[in-house]
């Protein structure tokens, strides 16, 4: 079988990711696989947690001008 020579990379940042790649070979396949970045994974659960205020405090702020208070 010939030898295939590549480089794996972060779609999303670039970043190379050659020491996470994991290669399974059987008798018919070849099987390459690998975890996502860590900086995009990084990133995914800042944009996440931005959103989740962004939308609590809207919702908050929504409440407060419709005059609802759950504080009584």
């Amino acid at each position: 079988m010939p030898a295939i020579e590549f480089e794996v990379v972060c779609s999303k940042c670039g970043k190379g990711l050659c020491g996470t790649v994991k290669v399974e070979h059987s008798r018919w396949t070849t099987t390459i696989s690998l975890p996502p970045c860590e900086k995009c994974i990084e990133n995914a659960y800042d944009d996440g947690h931005s959103d989740g205020y962004d939308e609590g405090l809207s919702e908050g702020y929504e409440a407060v001008l419709e005059g609802g208070s759950d504080d009584a």
